[in-house]
C-alpha cells in the first residue's frame, strides 16, 4: 500500500520544478520503488538537459538490460553512442548495444543496427570480426562473408564492378 501510494506521489511531482540534484535522487527512487518505465524515462529526462548527456543513457540501458528489456537497452546504448564524439567510447557502446540484442536472442535486429551503423567502424579489425561472428550466429552468412573481406582488406565485389 506504502509503495502503491509512493509512487503515484512520485508520478505527480513536476518535473520541472526540481533542481538537478532532485531529479537524480528522483530517478534514484523511482528505480529503487521497481518503476523501472519511471527511471528510465527520468534517466532520459536527465540526458536532455545534461552536459554529458551518453552517462544518463548509458543508467537507462543497463537498468533496462537487468529487467530483460534488451531492445530497449540497445537503443539506449545507440542514444548514448549518439551523444559522444570519442572514437574509443562510441564503439564501446555500440558493442555494447549488440551484446545487448544477443543477450535477448534478438539477432535479425543485431544484424540490421550492425548494416545500418557499420561504416563508422570499416578501420577496426575488433569491429568488424565481431560483426562477422554476430552474422555468423545470426545464420547470414552472406553478411559474415561480407565482414570477413572487410577484414581481410580485400576489395568487395561491389567495388570490383
Amino acid at each position: 500500500m506504502l509503495e502503491h501510494e509512493t509512487l503515484t506521489r512520485l508520478r505527480a511531482i513536476d518535473w520541472a520544478a526540481l533542481n538537478s540534484e532532485k531529479r537524480i535522487r528522483f530517478a534514484e527512487m523511482a528505480l529503487a520503488m521497481g518503476s523501472v518505465d519511471l527511471a528510465v524515462q527520468a534517466y532520459r529526462r536527465l540526458a536532455d538537459s545534461a552536459a554529458n548527456p551518453s552517462q544518463w543513457h548509458v543508467k537507462a540501458a543497463k537498468v533496462l538490460l537487468a529487467h530483460g528489456r534488451y531492445s530497449e537497452s540497445a537503443d539506449a546504448y545507440i542514444a548514448a553512442m549518439d551523444a559522444r564524439g570519442n572514437y574509443t567510447v562510441r564503439k564501446r557502446y555500440f558493442l555494447a548495444a549488440l551484446s545487448a540484442l544477443q543477450s535477448g536472442s534478438l539477432h535479425d535486429k543485431a544484424l540490421r543496427l550492425a548494416q545500418a551503423r557499420e561504416r563508422a567502424f570499416y578501420n577496426d579489425k575488433a569491429v568488424l570480426y565481431r560483426l562477422m561472428t554476430l552474422a555468423q550466429a545470426g545464420g547470414n552468412m552472406p553478411l559474415a562473408e561480407h565482414y570477413a573481406v572487410l577484414l581481410l582488406g580485400l576489395p568487395s565485389e561491389e567495388g570490383s564492378r
